[in-house]
This record gives structure tokens, sequence and C-alpha cells, in this order.
């Protein structure tokens, strides 16, 4: 029996992200070793342990010995330990193969690890954890980094405009309402609309197929000389056209040639990347079909991927964003 481990460190979106990679690595026996709180998402795998159990987080640190389940494995794929030399010493003999953990800007998070380990590009994430739909927009207002979020009051204020009650992932003081991520991933899948900044739950209401808002910041150049100004209604907005169906953000393959006119009217791009600009119904229309340089910055890697996902570029009035909410609910 062939059989593969696999060592996925990182935070919950991190995971999500490299799911098409780490189930195109299954074998006829696969084990995952995953930080204790992503335990759940990895539904295909045969046994699942935390990290923190294993022991591994001891090698090269202490004078402790190499578990010996490393010895079992006829493959081991770690994302964990790239860049520590005395891990990577301790392990040298055993069949791993270390990955760097961290993507670049040259394409999406999801591309970047399945392009690792030999995986087909464009993948979407998927959890296949459901719940009947009910009635209601989840709402998570709060993320790994203060700067990344919109104001908690805006939240508040997007909550009172809805045209269906509101249920939050969290208490009014802040703290979870739910166990583990089984538990937030079901009640994710039974809400008719979610709306959240970029983190990891964000990406499980991606993954498990309900139709997502991700609130993402734009680089600062997004307001420099010869482009429209975001605010206050970006979802008019004839350049960024505000909100993104974000299976059509792949990165082109050849640079759209544009004229120079073209160029200096618009501005240099930030990212670096072209995107196929969709036509929404509810969204200005300009030059359908034609290919535009969109500058989402970090959106451009590290959004949530699928046709019921649209990314949000900060700032946003609760106006704007309710009105998106009510498109989305009524296509």
């Amino acid at each position: 029996m062939n059989r593969t481990l696999i060592i996925r460190p990182g935070a919950i979106g991190d995971a999500i992200v490299s799911l098409p990679a780490l189930e195109f690595l299954r074998s006829e026996y696969t084990e995952v070793w995953v930080p204790s709180v992503n335990m759940p998402l990895f539904w295909f795998a045969d046994r699942v342990r935390a990290i923190a159990g294993t022991g591994i987080d001891l090698i090269g640190v202490t004078d402790a010995p190499l578990p010996p389940e490393l010895y079992q494995f006829d493959r081991i794929v770690s994302w964990y330990g790239s860049n520590r030399a005395a891990f990577r010493e301790a392990v040298r003999g055993l069949p791993v193969e270390f990955h760097d953990a961290l993507p670049g800007t040259g394409m999406h998070a999801s591309d970047f690890y399945s392009s690792q380990v030999g995986a087909p590009l464009g993948a979407v994430p998927q959890v296949p954890f459901s719940s009947p739909k009910r009635d209601f927009i989840a709402i998570h207002p709060f993320s790994g980094s203060a700067r990344k979020n919109w104001p908690l009051e805006n939240f508040q204020q997007l909550a009172g405009l809805l045209p269906l009650p509101v249920e939050w992932a969290v208490t009014a003081s802040g703290e979870h309402r739910f166990e583990g991520l089984r538990e937030v991933a079901e009640w994710l899948s039974s809400a008719r609309l979610y709306v959240g900044n970029d983190s990891g739950i964000t990406h499980l209401s991606a993954a498990v197929g309900t139709p997502t808002i991700a609130l993402f910041h734009t680089p600062q150049e997004v307001a420099q000389e010869g482009q429209p100004d975001l605010s206050p209604e970006p979802f008019s907005n004839s350049y960024l056209h505000a909100a993104y169906p974000t299976d059509n953000m792949a990165v082109a393959q050849q640079p759209a040639a544009e004229s120079d006119a073209s160029q200096k009217r618009k501005g240099p791009p930030t990212s670096g990347y072209l995107y196929e600009q969709m036509e929404l119904n509810f969204m200005k229309k300009s030059r359908p079909g034609t290919v535009q340089a969109v500058p989402l910055g970090v959106a451009a890697v590290w959004a949530p991927r699928g046709a019921h996902v649209y990314v949000a570029p900060m700032p946003q009035s609760p106006a704007a964003m309710a009105r998106l909410c009510v498109r989305i609910l009524n296509k």
C-alpha cells in the first residue's frame, strides 16, 4: 500500500486555498498533519492529526527524536519546516518533499500550491459540508488582522439595510458561536448570502458554495491621477467594476495589447495582472468582452474562488454594499 503524509501548517484560509493541491496528492493511504483548528477541513484524508500532537514541532529545537511514524510513509509532502535548516537536516534521508508555504504575486494562491505538486490549475476549493438553506444573511466582521477589516460599525449599518435577517459568526462581545470549523461550515452553507472581510471564514463560505462577498483593500495606487475615485458609489464605477466574479480572475496568459494613449489614460496596473472583464447585469457596462488592467493587489492572489464569489474593493459605503447584496440575492 502506498502511504502518503501531507504536513500543512497555516491558518484557515491558507488551508482552504491549498485544498485542490492536497486532494491531488491522495494515495492508497493518506494522512494529513495540520493545526488542530483546521482538522475538519481535510475530509478526504484517511487520518488527520494535529501538528502539535505529533512532536515534529520539537525537531531541531530540542533533542527530541524523530517521531517513529515518519518512517512508515513512502512519500512525505511538507509545507512545514521548509525554511528551518535544523528541521530539514533532521529529516534528511526520509522521502520528504519541501515546498514554500507562501505564494508570490504571480498567480492565485490555489494555483501556486497546485503548481508545486503538479496538480491542474484553476481548481475551486470545496468543503463538502452542508445544511438545509434558511432565509438569512451570514456576516463575519473580523479577520486575522484589524488592518484588513471593514469598520465594524459599517457591518452594523449594513445589517439594518438588508432585506433578510442577519446572523453573526461571533457574539456581540466577539466570542465565537461555534465549537469548530465543521459547525461553522454547516452554518455558512445554510445562509442565502455571506459578507465578510479577507479571512479564513470568508474562504470557508466560498468553499461550501454559499454566495460570498469578500471585502478586500485595494492598493493606494488605485486613486492615482487619471483613475476615478472609488467613493462613494463604487458599484457604478466603470473602471474597477467594483465586484468581480472570481472564476474570471485568472491571470491572462498573454498581456493584452493596448495603445500608449489607453495606458496613459488608465495608469499602470499596480499588480501587473490582466483580468477578463465580467459583465454583470447590475454593473455599468464598459467595452464588453475586452481585457482591462485591474489593480486588485492582494485580492488577485488571495481572493476566494468561484462563480458565486464577489470581491468588493474597499472603501465601500454600507448603502452600496446593501445594494450589491440585494442584487446578488435576486440573481
